[in-house]
């Protein structure tokens, strides 16, 4: 594994991309125009797409060998032991929509294990960010997971178009026998941000992409956290069900899933 100082290039790339495409973001934001429907019923705007290309150009002209894996185009395969995964817009829906939780995320792996994840969110000007053994951080101040295992507050996100009534279910049981309060931002980078910075005590999603994921779970295992996927075992950005949480009410979701 690499050292810290080795990994500050790449950390120091993350950060000025997802701020430069932050700044992109807010503009667009007051002027957000139309958008497009893709294959699986999402949503896309020109914004995204501007994005995803801003961001692999400033990747790709630093590390021209690395693969690169986005929400909005086709993957970069370059045989590479280092893969960078890319949400240009993380919470399109909302920013259509002119709900203003949305985040910028780039995460890089080294031999499929998370090395460095930066998640932007430009509306609050928090830049939250992570480098594998050297704890987490936002904006430059060094952040904790929660400490709280009563009167908690969850984060969730699952789309209720598939296997409707388990999910249903899950948020049912999660209400009335781990939490005192349930958020759905529709945004996984916010989330899992809040996570780590001890907002929320936990965040549960039934349905989730490499890129939701790979910079955000990170900083929570960085801020002190416990990132699984539904069965207690170890996660990876192809994890399709994750719990992210502060460590202490982690065991008790866990036994409502598998129930």
């Amino acid at each position: 594994m690499k050292k810290q100082n080795e990994f500050n290039d790449f950390l120091a790339l993350a950060i000025k991309t997802t701020e430069t495409a932050g700044n992109i973001v807010m503009s667009d934001f007051e002027n957000a125009s139309g958008f497009t429907v893709k294959p699986d019923g999402t949503l896309v705007t020109e914004t995204d797409i501007k994005l995803d290309k801003l961001i692999k150009k400033s990747i790709l002209n630093a590390y021209p060998e690395h693969n690169i894996f986005s929400e909005e185009s086709e993957k970069v395969n370059n045989n590479s032991e280092y893969t960078w995964f890319i949400d240009p817009l993380d919470g399109t829906h909302n920013f259509i929509y002119g709900l203003p939780l949305f985040a910028v995320s780039i995460a890089l792996s080294f031999r499929d294990k998370m090395i460095v994840g930066v998640v932007h969110i430009p509306v609050i000007k928090r830049t939250y960010y992570a480098c594998r053994g050297y704890g987490a951080f936002v904006n430059g101040k060094r952040i904790s997971v929660s400490t709280r295992s009563e009167q908690t507050i969850i984060s969730h996100d699952a789309s209720l178009s598939k296997d409707t009534g388990q999910k249903l279910r899950i948020i049912r049981d999660m209400v009335k026998k781990a939490i005192k309060r349930l958020r759905i931002l529709g945004s996984a980078c916010v989330s899992l941000s809040f996570v780590a910075s001890g907002v929320f005590d936990a965040y549960v999603s039934q349905d989730i992409k490499p890129y939701d994921i790979a910079a955000g779970c990170l900083i929570v295992e960085e801020a002190g956290g416990k990132v699984t996927d539904f069965k207690g075992g170890p996660w990876t950005p192809y994890t399709e069900k994750i719990i992210a949480s502060n460590g202490l009410i982690h065991d008790k979701i866990l036994g409502i899933l598998s129930a």
